[in-house]
């Protein structure tokens, strides 16, 4: 029997298709963001999402940076007008993006949440809301439209448009090379890819129930590699 994670994954390559054909979006937003410092908050996968976005925009010559959701309320940075904090939120129910908007709001930054389709506040919408609380098309959703606005800006990404196929044509493909392991998943990458991993770690331990790890390259070279 098919989960509801299978079957929102099999439809991530359509959702993309949309989000792909959507440009008066990202057309509407750019403007608002270009030669601002943008600052992109998020919890959980979402933080993954927002250091992944951060990067792209970065790409396009942007002063971009990720802090997570909890630690911007928290600790800052402290931001005014020339600020723009980009939210990304499955629901828009997560405590701490929300108490971060607000001051950032209160402290005259612009902000903009991007979230799922019918979300209240969302100024970008991505997909329709999952059954799944993996939130892997939420995910993705968020990713190309961070990818969308940072080429927007100017940045080269190759070829957004070849995406949703290839999303389609990696969830079609049934092989399966990973087995459970008598003690740990690793996942490692590199660069933007740290994220992959700590992505790819997260989704496999909380659907899988798998004991796994994350990691950028750099960080597992130095120390966490002698225990493996």
């Amino acid at each position: 029997m098919k989960s509801k994670m299978q079957d929102t994954m099999e439809r991530q390559a359509d959702y993309l298709h949309g989000l792909y054909g959507d440009t008066a979006t990202i057309a509407r937003l750019a403007p608002a963001v270009a030669g601002r410092r943008v600052v992109v908050i998020g919890t959980g996968t979402s933080w993954h999402a927002a250091n992944q976005g951060a990067l792209l925009l970065r790409r396009a010559g942007m002063d971009a940076w990720a802090v997570a959701s909890v630690d911007f309320f928290h600790d800052g940075p402290a931001l005014g007008p020339d600020d723009v904090v980009i939210a990304l939120t499955h629901t828009g129910a997560k405590r701490y993006t929300g108490e971060a908007l607000e001051r950032a709001r209160a402290g005259g930054a612009t902000t903009v949440t991007i979230a799922g389709v019918g979300v209240e506040g969302a100024d970008v919408e991505t997909v329709p809301r999952e059954a799944s609380s993996a939130y892997t098309a939420s995910h993705l959703g968020a990713l190309f439209r961070m990818a969308q606005l940072a080429e927007a800006l100017g940045a080269d990404l190759g070829d957004l448009a070849a995406v949703p196929d290839a999303v389609a044509t990696a969830v079609a493909d049934e092989r399966d090379p990973i087995h459970q392991p008598d003690r740990l998943l690793e996942f490692i990458g590199g660069g933007i890819n740290q994220w992959t991993a700590a992505e790819g770690a997260l989704k496999a331990r909380e659907t899988a129930y798998v004991a796994t790890e994350g990691l950028g390259l750099e960080q597992f070279l130095h120390g966490p590699s002698v225990a493996l």
